[in-house]
């Protein structure tokens, strides 16, 4: 009995870790423009595994990484949009940047997502434009899906052990 209690136990805590982030991809919201920090300096592109990117700030007082990608347990993309992938158009220039973080669970990552970004007056990656592109990434049917396999799996493996 008490090899099945551990079992049980197990599989339930590997099903809340890997269907965190489907429903944290189902919950998304983006902020509203008013909810932005915005941190300036020289932009210094990155690259991270999977082909994700990143963006440092030369002369940011905070130091960190500000991130396209909303990391999802796994189902992140991390690609930054058109309008500055790859470091195009701002690698090595004065740049001001909208960023927001979004509110972590127990499971994912909290990191500074970038939304906005302005080299002079000019407005390289507009607000709109970015929050359409993180909407788009997020698959909501394929995360429907993920959950209701996982529910569906969890179910057919609880039967085995305690039948």
């Amino acid at each position: 009995m008490l090899a099945k209690l551990f079992k049980f136990t197990c599989l339930t805590m590997a099903v809340f870790y890997f269907g965190s982030g489907p429903i944290r991809v189902l919950l998304y919201s983006p902020p509203m423009r008013e909810m932005l920090s915005y941190s300036s300096g020289v932009v210094k592109f990155g690259k991270i595994y999977r082909g994700g990117e990143y963006i440092s700030l030369i002369g940011d007082a905070d130091g960190g990484t500000y991130h396209c990608g909303y990391r999802q347990s796994g189902l992140d993309v991390g690609f930054c949009p058109q309008e500055i992938r790859g470091g195009k158009n701002i690698d090595g220039k004065q740049v001001v940047i909208g960023w927001y973080v979004q509110k972590r669970s127990f499971w994912a990552f909290s990191q500074r997502q970038v939304f906005e970004v302005r080299q002079g007056e000019e407005e390289v990656l507009a607000f709109d434009r970015a929050v359409k592109y993180y909407e788009s990434q997020n698959s909501p049917i394929f995360c429907k899906f993920l959950l209701i396999s996982m529910v569906l799996i969890y179910f057919i493996v609880l039967r085995k052990i305690f039948i």
